[in-house]
């Protein structure tokens, strides 16, 4: 019995490491094909209700985007908003200012204010999730001040979605 399973121990390592010796087409880049392999497994492991969550930004470098449909609240100019984020799993260096330890950072939910008329945000709090769904950290900044959306960034992204269309076009 011993001996089967050494065999079959054997049997699978050297056939392994027959498939990892066959060279790739010239084409292929592995470290796209694995950031894409990770990527994908990420997006298939989000558990989101998308009746609720909708999603509004799909990068590779800084993961999906997502904000609660239901929990958007409106005052006057402002609009207040729950936005989620997966970090890819290989890329959450991005994110090592809001948890230093960013490889255990699975997801993270920022509470997000904008002014729809002067175009400016700030994210009053933020959480930062695990592999585990356990709240690595909570950070609250309601001390800081609202700052300007640039265009063409993921928060204009989602300032256009909740707040609609520009009237007219902004200047720089």
């Amino acid at each position: 019995m011993l001996f089967r399973l050494i065999a079959i121990v054997l049997l699978a390592l050297s056939a392994s490491s027959v498939f990892a010796e066959e060279p790739l087409p010239a084409t292929d880049d592995p470290g796209t094909y694995q950031s894409d392999m990770y990527y994908n497994a990420m997006l298939r492991s989000i558990d989101l209700d998308t009746k609720r969550w909708k999603s509004f930004s799909r990068s590779i470098e800084s993961g999906p985007w997502f904000y609660d449909t239901q929990r958007l609240k409106r005052n006057g100019t402002k609009v207040t908003v729950m936005v989620t984020v997966f970090p890819h799993p290989q890329k959450t260096e991005i994110y090592k200012t809001v948890y230093s330890d960013h490889t255990k950072i699975r997801e993270i939910v920022f509470e997000t204010e904008i002014n729809c008329k002067k175009h400016t945000y700030r994210q009053p709090l933020i959480r930062v999730y695990g592999y585990y769904r356990e709240l690595l950290t909570e950070l609250s900044n309601n001390n800081h001040g609202f700052s300007s959306i640039r265009q063409s960034t993921t928060i204009d992204t989602l300032r256009s979605m909740i707040c609609g269309p520009d009237k007219k076009k902004r200047h720089r």
